[in-house]
Parts: structure tokens; C-alpha cells; sequence
């Protein structure tokens, strides 16, 4: 996107029709929209649509302070944690040592990240770590 001069929610709308329009052209030539518009009467289907583009708002409006990489990193410590303990809530599965060991070690890595001086905003680090529980929760 380079040479894009817009806001962050812009950013966001344009990665969403983007990718929305590539998603029908594919539905389109592969001649399938019967499931589609089957899937589309599912309630799960509305969540999981609304949390992508929930996904894309808060992660682009809280990387907007603390930059794309340092929001990168964050949401993506944040969404193996948040699935864990989303398919643990659901009753799916249990959490694993490893999994612990796992979650132990991205919330250190994400406090190193946040804790020093720079760039570090409450509400972009709450806005990203949200942007990767919505992500985890397309996932479970």
C-alpha cells in the first residue's frame, strides 16, 4: 500500500472489499454460490463475518500509535492465548503444558515489547490484543 495517504479505517475498508471481492470473484468462477448463500443464513457465519471485520478496525486503528510491527507482534501473541482459552471455555480441549508454557512466554514477550519507553498507548495495545482475540476466535 505504498503511496496510500489514509486513515487507518480506510486502510481497513480497503482490505476488506478487496478481499471480500476477490473471495466472490473466486465463489463466482468456481460456479458455488449455492452453499453460499446456505452459509449465509448461519448465524456463526454473521459472528465470524462481523469479528473479521472487527479484526481489521482494531487492529489498524490501535497500530496507528504503536506501529504495524510492534501491533503485529502483539496480536499474534494474543490470538494462540485467546483460542486456548476459547476452545478451553467451549469445552473442545484443555489446555496443554506446552500451551501454558506457550502463553507464559508471549505475555513476557509482550510486556518487553510495551513496557519500555516509546511508543507504548493503553488503548493501541487493548485495540491490537483485541484485533487478535477476534482473529482467534474465527479460528476456534
Amino acid at each position: 500500500m505504498a503511496g496510500f495517504v489514509g486513515t487507518a479505517n480506510q486502510v481497513a475498508a480497503w482490505r476488506m472489499l478487496v478481499g471480500g471481492a476477490a473471495m466472490a470473484l473466486v465463489a463466482l468462477t468456481q460456479h458455488r454460490w449455492r452453499p453460499i448463500l446456505h452459509l449465509m443464513r448461519s448465524p456463526v457465519v454473521w459472528g465470524m463475518a462481523i469479528s473479521a471485520v472487527m479484526y481489521q478496525v482494531t487492529f489498524f486503528v490501535g497500530a496507528e500509535k504503536i506501529g504495524i510491527g510492534v501491533g503485529t507482534l502483539i496480536a499474534q501473541a494474543v490470538a494462540p492465548t485467546a483460542a486456548g482459552l476459547l476452545t478451553w471455555a467451549t469445552g473442545v480441549e484443555r489446555p496443554t503444558l506446552v500451551w501454558l508454557a506457550c502463553t507464559v512466554t508471549a505475555i513476557g514477550g509482550m510486556s518487553l515489547i510495551t513496557g519500555g519507553e516509546g511508543n507504548f498507548d493503553l488503548v493501541s495495545v487493548l485495540l491490537v490484543s483485541t484485533s487478535g482475540a477476534l482473529y482467534a476466535l474465527n479460528v476456534v
